[in-house]
Order: C-alpha cells, then structure tokens, then sequence
C-alpha cells in the first residue's frame, strides 16, 4: 500500500493486523507503545505526517525482536549492509534494533522511510544528536502502560505528571536521561553488558541539555 495522507489510516490498521497475527505475544506492548507515542506526538505538537511516522515506527519497532538466534539478526543485518560493532555483538539484547530497522525497510518499502527505520534502529540505545520523534520512540518503549518494572512505572508517573504542551520537549529529554540512567544502573546490578553507545547516547544528551539552559 503506497504511502499518503488518504491511506494513513488503512496502513496503520493493516500494520495493526500484522502484529496480531506475526507477533501477537508482544502485541499488548506494541499497541501500548504506539498508544504512548501518540499522546507525546500530541504534547510536542507534532503535524499529521510526523504522527503517521511515530506510529508505524512504534508499530515496527520490535518486528525482529522474536528472532531468538543471533545468526538470524546477524543474517539480517549482513543482507542489509550493516555490519554491527562489537557492541551489539556482545550486548544481544539491543541488536533487535538494527535488524528490525532493515527488515522493516525489507518488508514494508513503500512505507518505511528513512526517517523511520533510524527511529527502530536507535530504540534500545538511543544515538547522538536524537531527533524529537527517536527520543519520543525510545522514551514510549519504556513508559508505556503495560510495563511493570518498578522504574518504568516510576518514570511513567514522572513524565505524565510533569509534561504539558509547553514544556514537552524539556520533559522528554529529562525523562529521556533517566531512561538511560536507569538502564545503566540495571546492568550493572544484574552484572549485564552494557552497550556503550547507550552511554555516549547518554553523555550527547546530558550535554545537549546543560547548553539549552546555559541560552
């Protein structure tokens, strides 16, 4: 189905569809991530075409997360031209990103932009120089209603409790650094690898901010 503001809605119902049936085990949190994306679109303002482009990178985000075998995510990755670092290598968890950004291209061509396929590629660890809508994807994975890790619940009511129209795009970066902080702090209590690019994701962003209130 070709993209354009006509079919908007039929595409993000068939997507709907095809995660119920392709991946119904993690549909609930699928749906619930595409419902979180959604409402902080609304809050930075964002225009019909960018919230059409949330969504179907919310709905596409864990399209390879059910691959269990880090061949098959390799594979992928390979086929598409992308070589992973040593990184996701020895972090396994996070390679779901970069196989899902080149498998969704693969898959849906004529709706996976460029714009879109960076956003599922930076979900798990984030990147330099985020855009609005990967720090919104990255953010909505984690606070979305259905999760029930104690921090995610703790930084759900963070953000939901302190973010208005006006100062949107502030709370996201914050909750947006306690996201990676809080990740950091998990692996290494449960003695886990750590990407590191989630940390130099963390350090840009820290960065970022301290020189927006120095203005």
């Amino acid at each position: 189905m070709i993209r354009s503001p006509e079919n908007y809605e039929a595409i993000l119902e068939q997507l709907r569809k095809d995660v119920l049936e392709n991946q119904h085990k993690r549909a609930e949190h699928i749906f619930a991530t595409e419902e979180e994306c959604a409402a902080l679109g609304w809050m930075v303002g964002f225009d019909e075409d960018e919230m059409f482009d949330l969504r179907v990178s919310a709905l596409l985000h864990d399209i390879t997360h059910s691959l269990r075998l880090f061949n098959e995510h390799l594979e992928i990755c390979q086929k598409g031209g992308i070589i992973p670092d040593e990184e996701y290598i020895k972090s396994h968890p996070t390679i779901h990103s970069l196989s899902g950004s080149i498998y969704a291209r693969e898959k849906y061509p004529d709706i996976v932009t460029d714009k879109i396929a960076s956003a599922i590629a930076s979900h798990t660890v984030g990147r330099k120089d985020m855009p609005l809508n990967e720090k919104i994807l990255c953010l909505a994975d984690y606070t979305e209603r259905t999760r029930r890790h104690q921090p995610c619940q703790e930084l759900r009511r963070f953000l939901w409790n302190s973010i208005t129209p006006e100062n949107a795009e502030d709370i996201i970066d914050e909750a947006l650094l306690r996201y990676f902080i809080n990740n950091e702090n998990w692996l290494k209590q449960a003695g886990a690898r750590l990407n590191k690019h989630m940390l130099e994701s963390r350090e840009d962003l820290e960065l970022k901010m301290k020189m927006k209130k120095q203005l």
